[in-house]
């Protein structure tokens, strides 16, 4: 997967950059991930109480969430239309590429 992401193909700063900007809400960042990493599923649903079972982000946060990509803010609360800071948006990415890795 990340061969063809870096593979020199495709500019590197614009990818990065074009992430960031779309990756504004957190549910499209978990969403974004989640298929970029193939649609996985997760082996059971995550318990965030402000997560819809049929929201079109709901099995990327479970999966997110089951491998540490994503934490939520506790009290068992995703926030699904807060806003996605670059912060968060990179500790995501960052989070998806070390667990590629290992």
């Amino acid at each position: 997967m990340s061969a063809k992401i870096y593979n020199g193909n495709i500019d590197r700063e614009k990818l990065l950059t074009g992430i960031s900007t779309f990756l504004t809400v957190c549910t499209a960042a978990a969403a974004f991930i989640w298929r970029w990493c193939g649609s996985p599923e997760a082996s059971q649903k995550e318990n965030f109480t402000d997560v819809s079972d049929g929201a079109y982000y709901a099995a990327a946060v479970s999966w997110g969430a089951e491998n540490g990509i994503i934490d939520g803010y506790g009290g068992s609360k995703f926030g699904p239309g807060d806003t996605c800071t670059r912060g968060q948006a990179v500790t995501f990415l960052n989070r998806t590429y070390q667990m590629m890795q290992s």
